[in-house]
C-alpha cells in the first residue's frame, strides 16, 4: 500500500474521508444514519445521515416518515454557487475583458483590469475551444456543435448556427469570415449571421493561421495551405495527421507525431525536419526565427527556423501542455500544472508560478499575462516576475455533502462560502463567508450549524441567520466532519487526537490520542473513529473520551464507521470487516479484488459498498456474503450510498447518480449530472439532494 496523506495535501485524499458522505440533520426529531433503515435502529437528538453528529438507539424499529428516497429521478430544482465547472479552454482578450469557457457550457466575461466578473451566459453543452473575439462579438462553439456569436460587452446572443461537427479545433478569425470546422470540412462563416462563405475538404486539428491571403491548416490529412477568397486549395503536403501550425516569413512551421517540420509557404515543399520525440506534438509557436514545441515526455526545445538546428532544450522536469507564447524575449510556456517563464535566447528559467496554471495557452499582453487554470480560475500576472495582479474565477464546487433540516438544505463549497437554501425550491435563505474552504458537511444540531474547514477551523452559525455564534482554531487541518450529541462536539482533528467542545462557546472538554481521517460516529454514550494513519480502529466514552477498546485493522481507510444495532461496519482496502460494537472483536471479513470505495449503507439485510472497479456490492450483514452486484460498462468509482426502504442510491465517479433495488441489481431509475458524485446522496421526505457542480434536488 502507498503511503497515507493528511488532508490539504492531496484532493482524493480528503474527498476519500468524510467529505465522501453525505449528511442530512432535523434537530430535534429522529434520524437514520445515513444507509440505516429498519429494525437496526436510528439516530435521535439531531444530526445527519452520515452517522456524524447524533446519537444511535437501536430500540428504535420504525423508519422516520421523512426518510424517503425518490421514485424516478426527476430533476426538481438546481442552485448552482455560480456557473460551477472546470475551465477547458484558453482564454480571449480584447480591450476590456476576459473571455473563457468551462466544460459545463458557461461562458465568463472578467473585468480585464480588476478580474470582476462582468456576465456570464450557459450554454447547452460543454465548451471545448477557446472563444474568437472580433468587432465587439464572441464566438464560441458547445459539444452540441452549435456555434454561438454572442454580445461581447453582455453576453447577450447574436445568432446560433448548427456546425454539423464538434468544435475542436479553434476557430481563426479572418476577413472572410470565422474559418471553424463544419460537416462540411473547413469552412468560412459569416460574422454578421453565421451563414457559411465557402467550405472545402479537410478537418482543422489546430487553429490555422491566415497570412497574405492563405489560409495555412493542420488537419487530419496533412498541411493545407488555401485561398482565404473561396477556400481552394493552393497546395497540400505531409499526408499525415498533424498536431499543429504556424507562419513566419516564407516558411511554415509544423508538427506532427512528435516531429517538426519546415515548408515553403510558395508549395509546401519541406525544407528540413527535426524529430523530437514519439506522441502528440505541442506548438509550434514561431517568433524572431526561432520555432518552440515539445513531445511526448520531451521538455521545450528551441529550433533554428531557418534549418531546424536545435538552439537550446530547457532542462526543467515538465510536460507541455499547451502552445507557448512569446513576447519582449521571453517564452512562456505553461506545463506540469505550472507557468514557465524562460529566456528565448538562451533557454534560462526567468521564474515559475506554480498551482494549476500549466494548463492552457496564456496571453501576453504589454502589462499583463492572463492565463486560464483548469481549476476554474482565470489569473491576471506581472510580465517581469509572474507575480499576481488579480486571481477571478467560477470553480465553486461543494466539496462536503449536504446537511437537511426541515425546509433547509446547508453546505459549503470551496469559495469559502456556507450557504442556506429552501429545499422546496433552491432559492437561497442566507449565505455565510468563512475563512478558507468548506471541504467537509455541515452538521446541524439544536439551532446550530457546525461548518469544519480544511485549514483548521470550525464556525458555530446561527441555522436561521447563519450568523457567527463562536469560532474554534484547532491549529491544523480537521480531518472530517464533526459529530454533536450531549452538548458536545466531536472534532476529528489533524492533530492526531478526536477532541471535545462545548456546543455553549467551542471551549476544549477532552481530547483522546489517535490518527483520526474522517468523521466519529456515536452510539449509546460510545465514539467509534478509524485511525486511518495508525490502521487503528477504536472506541471511547462520549462523556470523557476514556478508552473502550482499540483493535489494529490494517490499511483501515478513511472513512467513517456504519454502526449497526450490534455490530460496526469499516472498509479497508480490499476487505470490508464487521466487529462487536462491545468488544471489538472481528465477527466477519469479506475480500474483493479491488478496493472498498467510501463509506458503507446498512439495513436490516444487507451491507452495500462501492468499490474503485465499476459496481457496488450487496454483503449479507449476518455473515458477509457476497448476495449480488450492480457493474457497469465502464470503468468508474463507486461512492458512498445510502439506503431507504425503497433503494440504494449512489453516485459514482462519470457523474451518474443511481437507484438499485435493496434486494437484486436491478436498476430502478438513473440520472446523468455534469460531474463526478464526489460525496453520498442525502433523502429526505422523497427528495434526493446532492452536491458536486451546485446542489441538485431530484424526486
Amino acid at each position: 500500500m502507498g503511503e497515507k496523506r493528511r488532508h490539504g495535501i492531496d484532493r482524493r485524499s480528503f474527498l476519500g474521508g468524510a467529505a465522501a458522505s453525505a449528511l442530512a440533520g432535523l434537530a430535534g426529531c429522529s434520524f437514520l444514519p445515513f444507509g440505516q433503515s429498519g429494525p437496526t435502529g436510528y439516530w435521535t437528538e439531531g444530526g445527519n445521515l452520515a452517522r456524524t453528529s447524533s446519537t444511535f438507539d437501536p430500540s428504535k424499529s420504525e423508519t422516520p416518515d421523512w426518510f424517503t428516497g425518490p421514485t424516478d429521478g426527476d430533476q426538481e430544482w438546481l442552485y448552482e454557487t455560480r456557473n460551477g465547472g472546470y475551465f477547458s479552454t484558453a482564454v480571449a482578450v480584447d480591450d476590456s475583458r476576459v473571455f473563457v469557457g468551462s466544460e459545463t457550457g458557461v461562458v465568463t466575461a472578467f473585468d480585464l483590469s480588476t478580474g470582476s466578473v462582468s456576465w456570464e451566459r450557459r450554454l447547452d453543452a460543454g465548451v471545448h475551444t477557446a472563444p474568437v473575439v472580433r468587432d465587439g462579438a464572441a464566438y464560441i462553439g458547445d459539444g452540441d456543435n452549435t456555434l454561438h456569436a454572442l454580445a461581447a460587452a453582455d453576453g447577450s446572443e447574436r445568432w446560433t448556427v448548427d456546425l454539423g461537427t464538434d468544435l475542436r479545433a479553434r476557430p481563426a478569425a479572418s476577413d472572410a469570415g470565422l474559418l471553424v470546422n463544419t460537416g462540411e470540412g473547413i469552412s468560412a462563416i459569416s460574422y454578421e449571421d453565421g451563414s457559411h462563405q465557402w467550405s472545402t475538404g479537410g478537418t482543422l486539428r489546430s487553429q490555422p493561421v491566415v497570412r497574405d491571403g492563405t489560409v495555412y491548416a493542420a488537419t487530419g490529412n496533412g498541411v493545407t495551405a488555401l485561398s482565404l477568397t473561396d477556400g481552394s486549395e493552393r497546395w497540400s503536403t505531409l499526408d499525415s495527421r498533424m498536431d499543429g501550425v504556424d507562419v513566419d516569413g516564407e516558411s511554415v512551421y509544423a508538427t506532427a507525431g512528435g516531429t517538426v517540420y519546415g515548408l515553403d509557404r510558395e508549395d509546401g515543399t519541406e525544407q528540413w525536419q527535426y524529430d523530437l520525440a514519439d506522441g502528440t506534438t505541442v506548438g509550434p509557436t514561431v517568433a524572431d526565427g526561432t520555432v518552440y514545441a515539445s513531445a511526448g515526455t520531451e521538455h521545450l526545445v528551441a529550433l533554428s527556423a531557418a534549418d531546424g538546428s536545435e538552439q537550446w532544450r530547457y532542462d526543467e522536469t515538465f510536460s507541455l501542455e499547451g502552445s507557448p507564447t512569446v513576447a519582449d524575449g521571453t517564452v512562456y510556456a505553461p506545463g506540469s500544472g505550472d507557468l514557465h517563464a524562460v529566456d528565448a535566447a538562451t533557454g534560462e528559467a526567468r521564474w515559475t508560478v506554480e498551482g494549476d496554471l500549466g494548463m492552457t495557452k496564456p496571453v501576453v499582453l504589454r502589462d499583463r499575462i492572463v492565463v486560464a487554470s483548469a481549476g476554474g480560475t482565470v489569473h491576471s500576472l506581472e510580465p517581469g516576475d509572474g507575480s499576481e495582479q488579480w486571481t477571478a474565477g467560477t470553480y465553486m464546487q461543494v466539496t462536503g455533502g449536504v446537511a437537511v433540516v426541515g425546509d433547509t438544505v446547508y453546505f459549503g463549497d470551496n469559495t469559502d462560502t456556507v450557504y442556506a437554501l429552501s429545499a422546496s425550491d433552491g432559492s437561497e435563505q442566507w449565505t455565510t463567508d468563512v475563512d478558507g474552504e468548506v471541504a467537509y458537511t455541515p452538521t446541524v444540531a439544536d439551532g446550530t450549524v457546525y461548518v469544519p474547514g480544511e485549514s483548521g477551523w470550525l464556525y458555530a452559525l446561527d441555522a436561521e441567520s447563519g450568523e457567527e455564534q463562536w469560532t474554534h482554531e484547532e491549529g491544523t487541518t480537521i480531518a472530517g466532519s464533526v459529530a454533536v450529541a450531549n452538548d458536545t462536539v466531536y472534532v476529528p482533528s489533524g492533530n492526531d487526537r478526536l477532541v471535545a467542545l462545548s456546543t455553549d462557546d467551542g471551549s476544549e472538554q477532552w481530547e483522546y490520542e489517535i490518527s483520526i481521517d474522517s468523521a466519529p460516529a456515536i452510539a449509546d454514550g460510545t465514539v467509534y473513529v478509524a485511525g486511518f494513519y495508525d490502521d487503528r480502529l477504536a472506541a471511547v466514552s462520549a462523556d470523557d473520551g476514556s478508552e473502550q477498546w482499540s483493535t489494529s485493522v490494517e490499511d483501515l481507510s478513511d472513512v467513517t464507521p456504519a454502526v449497526g444495532s450490534d455490530n460496526l461496519y469499516v472498509v479497508s482496502d480490499s476487505t470490508l470487516y464487521a466487529f462487536d460494537r462491545e468488544t471489538g472483536e472481528e465477527v466477519w471479513a469479506t475480500e474483493d479484488e479491488t478496493n472498498f470505495y467510501r463509506a458503507p449503507a446498512i439495513t436490516e439485510d444487507y451491507v452495500y459498498a462501492g468499490t474503485s472497479d465499476e459496481k457496488l456490492v450487496a454483503l449479507d450483514i449476518g455473515n458477509g456474503d457476497v448476495d449480488w452486484e450492480f457493474e457497469f460498462d465502464d470503468f468508474t468509482e463507486v461512492h458512498a450510498p445510502v439506503a431507504t426502504d425503497e433503494a440504494v442510491y449512489f453516485g459514482n465517479s462519470a457523474g451518474d447518480l443511481y437507484a438499485v433495488d435493496l434486494d437484486d441489481d436491478n436498476e430502478q431509475w438513473s440520472v446523468e449530472t455534469e460531474a463526478s458524485v464526489e460525496t453520498a446522496p442525502t433523502v429526505f421526505d422523497g427528495t434526493l439532494y446532492v452536491g458536486g457542480w451546485g446542489v441538485r434536488a431530484i424526486r
